[in-house]
């Protein structure tokens, strides 16, 4: 997706329009600021090549800057102008959570990711990765419906003037909102941030 910057309705000055980033690779959700001089959007630009938020002016010049990387890849992301922080969703264990009392859910995604590296480790667990179905439903229209489930995480981010990019997110995790809960926002194939 290009992120451009349309100034008129027109239809001459739409076919004109101006990029304002590199488009070398997938770039979706573009949410503005609450000032409105810069947008964040989700990309997979980076070193680890999977989704993180970055942020960059609004009307340019300027290349984005990474916001936060996060240890798994996250979708739907939104800016919480009256928390104050951007809300992303990402798909975490919720069984691994209920079972390590995770209740306020700070390492949700840390959790998930090494649950996931562990699975994929020949030498752990030989390969295996078996799900053991104990009610219904099991699959939602092309998927299967395993331990992982989509929560959304709230991020706390604050401008900063000092800053490239305008703004700079907590070193801390994002916050599982729905730490514990066996339940999936957004839901299903068709859900996203409007869940939210």
């Amino acid at each position: 997706m290009d992120m451009v910057k349309a100034e008129s309705a027109s239809e001459d000055a739409l076919q004109q329009h101006e990029h304002i980033t590199q488009v070398a690779s997938d770039a979706n959700s573009p949410v503005f600021s609450p000032c409105g001089n810069f947008v964040a959007f989700l990309s997979d630009r980076g070193e680890n090549k999977t989704s993180a938020v970055w942020i960059m002016p609004a009307r340019g010049p300027g290349e984005a800057k990474l916001l936060k990387e996060f240890p798994l890849p996250v979708g739907d992301l939104t800016w919480s102008h009256e928390a104050g922080g951007i809300v992303v969703s990402a798909d975490v264990y919720v069984d691994q959570q209920a079972a390590n009392g995770n209740a306020e859910g700070k390492d949700s995604m840390a959790t998930t990711a090494a649950r996931d590296k562990a699975l994929k480790d020949d030498k752990a667990l030989g390969g295996l990765n078996a799900v053991v179905f104990k009610k219904l439903p099991i699959r939602e229209w092309d998927r299967w419906l395993d331990a992982k489930m989509s929560h959304p995480f709230f991020l706390p981010v604050h401008a900063d003037s000092a800053s490239p990019a305008g703004y700079v997110a907590d070193e801390g995790p994002a916050v599982d909102l729905l730490a514990g809960a066996p339940s999936a926002v957004p839901s299903g194939a068709f859900g996203g941030s409007e869940d939210w």
